[in-house]
């Protein structure tokens, strides 16, 4: 997981790091005296969260030429400390399979064990936890790590994000809340907490004096949670000069802030600052929006390894693999590489039954959807969930059962407002009927052609995704079994 290097640097108030054993002398003097990778590993942790030094580039540059020897979780510290933005993560590097992910841990508890005062390994040990799942586990690794370093900002950052996804604000309330005031990425946190709390905005003047005067690099996340703020309170105009400074030196953080804001408020969005290293999600926004699908998959994939947590990242690229890409084994993994850390998201068991059933794993799909179903769903959860079972039915063979479920989709989302997922499920269950060997006669093919290609009648995401299986359902042929009404069922849907 992949972390801006200068998060890593600690607040002012931290202690460089000694080894447990005070017989051995201070930490350089040990890696003076006896150079290995153990004191270097230390030696370049200090450096993460005390500043850079003469001693800790040469124990960087010492690890980098011995980087096949070092474990997972020092090879992370290095990158981090050598800000190698040549480093890019693929897909399947930051995908792993879960045996990977466990012998990652296995080999951060080892160096643990070596270093037990390096929170940075606290906290990577913790994210690993977070990947597998295993929230307890990692809540515990992070608590380790705030106590040995409640004022480094790394530690803080990250901890505070692990609180708020756990749904802990008060906890990553207490813990923020007490950090230095003078560490602007911290206080950056502080107000976005406070935000995401419904906490008033402290100091407005004074937050705003100190991002005019600081260096662009050092408040670049403080100006966008506080344009976050004024955007939410309807100050368009100064969220707008606020994400603008924010834009200067930003993080991938702040540009996906600012691409959040293009997309909801219209706020003016440089494509250029995609260029920036880390800004998956944002690049992910930017693919969608301009019908990039492979690329889209690929930044969303990368995105959700390295914020395993997120819910978006994993629905995104799933969503875009099956209906643009109609890749659905890639569908089925990031589905199920989101569900380990959000295991009861009725989206992502949708998107996986759907991704089953299409590709034959029938007894998958039902697993997946009669799980979907014991969630807390929104309206459009409902539909989607009625349109997958019908093309579990359909893919089983029950033509007219699949038939019913879909017109059912489509009267219930008409009934609730849900014009686009009424629409989604209709060209689904063309599809569906196509399979079955089954094609609407030319004349109601026509009026298919013409209800989806009309300008300013569709959304773009559904026109996208009728041209993709239009193909297969449109020319003459016969209508479907009796009793089943996809000849005509276009008359379901608004004009």
């Amino acid at each position: 997981m992949l972390t801006p290097s200068q998060e890593l640097q600690s607040a002012k108030s931290y202690k460089p790091l000694r080894r447990e054993d005070p017989s051995r002398g201070s930490l350089l003097a040990e890696w003076a005296l006896k150079p290995s990778i153990w004191t270097a590993a230390d030696v370049v942790s200090a450096g993460l969260v005390n500043g850079k030094s003469p001693e800790a580039d040469d124990a960087a540059a010492y690890l980098n030429s011995r980087l096949a020897e070092v474990q997972e979780g020092t090879r992370q510290i290095v990158r981090a400390y050598c800000e190698d933005a040549s480093a890019r993560p693929s897909i399947a590097a930051v995908l792993t399979p879960k045996d990977v992910k466990r012998r990652q841990i296995k080999e951060i508890k080892q160096e643990i064990a070596l270093y037990p005062r390096n929170p940075v390994l606290y906290v990577e040990l913790a994210r690993a936890y977070v990947s597998l799942g295993q929230s307890g586990k990692a809540r515990g690794a992070f608590e380790v790590a705030l106590a040995l370093a409640p004022n480094n900002r790394y530690v803080l950052r990250s901890a505070v994000r692990f609180f708020i996804f756990e749904g802990e604000g008060d906890r990553a309330w207490s813990a923020i809340k007490q950090a230095p005031r003078d560490d602007l990425w911290l206080l950056a946190s502080r107000v976005a907490v406070a935000d995401l709390l419904g906490m008033p905005l402290e100091g407005g003047r004074r937050l705003r004096s100190i991002i005019d005067d600081a260096e662009p690099s050092q408040v670049s996340e403080l100006a966008a949670a506080v344009a976050t703020v004024e955007l939410g309170h309807g100050g368009n105009r100064l969220a707008k000069s606020l994400f603008k400074k924010g834009s200067k030196a930003p993080t991938d953080n702040t540009v996906a802030q600012i691409r959040w804001a293009h997309e909801t408020s219209g706020i003016p969005f440089d494509k250029n600052l995609l260029r920036n290293d880390l800004t998956f999600e944002a690049r992910t926004g930017q693919d969608v929006e301009e019908r990039n699908w492979s690329s889209a998959v690929h930044n969303a994939s990368i995105w959700l390894g390295d914020e395993p947590f997120s819910g978006r990242a994993a629905g995104t690229g799933a969503f875009i693999a099956a209906e643009m890409l109609q890749d659905y084994p890639l569908t089925e993994h990031l589905c199920s590489s989101g569900l380990v850390v959000n295991p009861n998201d009725p989206v992502l068991l949708n998107n996986r039954a759907f991704a089953r059933a299409c590709q034959g794993n029938i007894l998958g799909a039902i697993q997946d959807l009669e799980s979907a179903k014991l969630r807390h769903l929104e309206m459009s959860d409902r539909i989607c969930l009625e349109a997958t079972a019908g093309c579990i039915e359909y893919r089983r063979g029950n033509i007219a059962s699949g038939a019913y479920k879909y017109a059912k989709a489509i009267t219930d989302a008409l009934s609730e407002g849900g014009k686009v997922f009424a629409q989604r499920a209709y060209i689904h269950w063309l599809h569906e009927e196509a399979r079955a060997g089954y094609r609407v006669a030319k004349e109601e093919a026509d009026r298919v052609k013409a209800y989806f290609e009309r300008d300013g009648k569709i959304d773009p995401e559904t026109r996208e995704i009728y041209r993709v299986y239009a193909q297969e359902f449109v020319g003459g042929g016969e209508s479907i079994v009796p009793g089943a009404a996809i000849e005509g069922a276009l008359s379901l849907l608004p004009t």
